[in-house]
């Protein structure tokens, strides 16, 4: 067939539209591009898409959430942090990750208890939530009780001459009511006199080392609150309960006589003996992540009687070189068994529960 000039013309004229159209095309699609994003998951089950229940959690953060990753620039790890942290930001960009190489930062390795290669800590509005491994699950789970926390409620026994929460000398326990306010536990005190009560929203009541005796009135109402399943921390100063016997009774144990000496401070260059040196912890949730030596000046010693409804596990343990000093410290100090003195390892603290019908009682 022979073509026409004329046609000849309107097919090169239409192939010309043709690409002009195309120019066109592609230039708007680029610049769409730069205007709006579009994320697609065909992945089995869309695995790479934020589940409905994190979705619901991202709606109801208000600001940034920081994370910090402990993971070796070298680790492997890194990459499927940065995708989990990317399905967020997808849906809403809160999140705003640092890497950090634990190798090159010990001392905040130290200061977060950081234990192993892939850890992270999750900040959020001044309260923090470490993680030993983040995925969705994890992360989503941390947010939750990150932006609503729960209520709980520490007070403070007063009007002994017990150490203060709000006080900043190094007696004192302002520094440890600011760490646990970032787990949304807020502190009070209550002085039993004037108050006639332990408040209702107590969830723990804390004895923080009083030097006058608690009240037989006061006694009984510490005794009610901890049968009705209240939580107690119980930290005694010296030998002396101020009171506080039928207390020790309920729990099942008893105070040594004497002072704890431990010769071996005296590796560490400490002249002192009556500092008891404690290296290791058990698997308890109160000593979790905790690495350092821990030293507890004249310090006297607990017995488990074996007695009563709660069950006791040791928290903080002395080394075998250490001993209950019966007598005046001074000079050179040895084990005197003949005299009643206690060899080691000797028990500073307890960790109790008794089991309920409901949650256990600590």
């Amino acid at each position: 067939m022979k073509i026409s000039k004329k046609t000849h013309l309107e097919i090169r004229l239409q192939n010309l539209v043709f690409i002009l159209l195309f120019l066109i095309a592609t230039g708007l699609i680029g610049w769409l591009s730069t205007q709006y994003t579009a994320r697609f998951d065909w992945t089995y089950g869309q695995q790479h898409t934020l589940s409905d229940t994190s979705r619901k959690v991202l709606d109801l953060i208000e600001g940034k959430v920081r994370i910090l990753a402990f993971v070796r620039e070298s680790n492997e790890l890194r990459k499927p942090i940065r995708d989990v942290i990317e399905r967020y930001n997808v849906y809403r960009p809160v999140m705003e990750v640092e890497f950090v190489n634990p190798d090159t930062n010990p001392d905040r390795v130290r200061e977060l208890q950081i234990r192993v290669d892939g850890e992270a800590v999750v900040e959020y509005q001044g309260r923090s939530e470490k993680l030993s491994e983040l995925d969705e699950t994890a992360l989503t789970s941390a947010l939750q009780r990150l932006e609503a926390p729960e209520k709980r409620r520490m007070v403070f026994l007063q009007g002994h001459g017990e150490r203060s929460p709000e006080g900043r000398e190094a007696h004192d326990y302002k520094q440890f009511v600011d760490e646990v306010s970032k787990k949304g536990i807020s502190s009070g005190v209550v002085n039993l006199a004037l108050a006639g009560k332990i408040p209702e929203e107590t969830d723990v009541l804390v004895i923080a080392g009083p030097k006058g005796s608690i009240l037989p009135g006061e006694l009984r109402q510490i005794e009610a609150f901890v049968q009705k399943g209240g939580s107690l921390l119980w930290l005694l100063d010296s030998g002396d309960l101020r009171g506080l016997g039928a207390l020790s009774n309920l729990f099942g144990f008893d105070v040594l006589p004497g002072i704890i000496v431990d010769a071996s401070t005296q590796v560490l260059g400490i002249d002192d003996p009556t500092f008891a040196l404690v290296v290791d912890y058990p698997p308890q949730l109160i000593t979790q992540g905790l690495q350092q030596m821990t030293m507890f000046p004249t310090a006297t010693a607990l017995r488990n009687k074996g007695e009563g409804n709660f069950e006791k596990e040791p928290l903080l343990v002395t080394l075998d070189r250490s001993w209950t000093e019966l007598g005046p410290i001074k000079d050179k100090v040895s084990f005197e068994k003949e005299k009643g003195e206690t060899h080691g390892p000797l028990d500073l603290g307890y960790a109790m529960t008794r089991p309920t019908s409901a949650e256990p009682l600590k």
